[in-house]
């Protein structure tokens, strides 16, 4: 499976259109050592410092994967973890796209529609955590310095999703929402108004919270905020 490699891009997502733009057909994978253009959920910025970070981005046929595609961001959250646990790490899921270290983001996933072409993006601080305003950042080197270089997790991260992607199509919707509650942090949240203990995942997704009155609201939008 092709993986292609840039020194630097506005974004991984970014290229992979253009890829398909050109005639590339899926499954291929985009990866660059920096980003000037990087984001995250809601359009917000991601900081993509050149040789500090894991770049990549993933292209599969919507076609060919299970369905709801709304589970596609939350089963690579659980094939990223579960692979950087592997590395000596102790990473958590924060729903729906965060991956965290004691509350500290090491990374996350953003998955984008284009035509019929799913493109699964994955950003991990490895060798260095850019610092931002508004939550604390952590990096893999400041867990484990005996781990792969930036090629080797390059490939490594690349294999990861494809093998997440495999599993899902054989195990299924409800193996994924167990996988990801296995992993996921379990500390009461905020969306809006209300607040509530996490219950795991809806079918399509949504983070189920219940609230002091013993309801459970579906959260399918929008950011959820620890209640300290």
């Amino acid at each position: 499976m092709d993986l292609l490699r840039f020194e630097t891009l506005d974004s991984t997502n970014d290229e992979a259109r253009r890829q398909l733009s050109q005639g590339c057909a899926p499954p291929f994978g985009v990866v660059s050592i920096g980003q000037h253009r990087g984001r995250g959920r809601q359009g917000r910025s991601w900081e993509s410092p050149y040789g500090t970070g894991v770049y990549l981005t993933h292209v599969e046929s919507a076609k060919r994967l299970p369905k709801p595609l709304t589970l596609a961001p939350l089963l690579i959250g659980c094939g990223v973890a579960d692979w950087l646990n592997s590395l000596g790490l102790d990473v958590r899921l924060k729903w729906p796209n965060d991956l965290r270290i004691d509350g500290a983001k090491i990374g996350g996933v953003l998955c984008e529609l284009h035509g019929d072409s799913l493109l699964l993006g994955v950003g991990l601080n490895w060798s260095e955590a850019p610092i931002v305003e508004d939550q604390p950042t952590t990096s893999v080197f400041d867990h484990r310095r005996d781990v792969l270089g930036l090629s080797d997790a390059q490939e490594g991260l690349h294999r990861t999703v494809v093998s997440a992607l495999s599993w899902w199509k054989q195990r299924g919707n409800i193996a994924l929402r167990e996988r990801w509650w296995g992993l996921a942090e379990k500390t009461p949240l905020r969306s809006g108004a209300i607040i509530g203990e996490p219950m795991g995942l809806a079918d399509d997704g949504a983070l189920m919270l219940r609230d002091a009155t013993g309801a459970v609201h579906d959260i399918r939008a929008g950011d959820v905020e620890e209640v300290n």
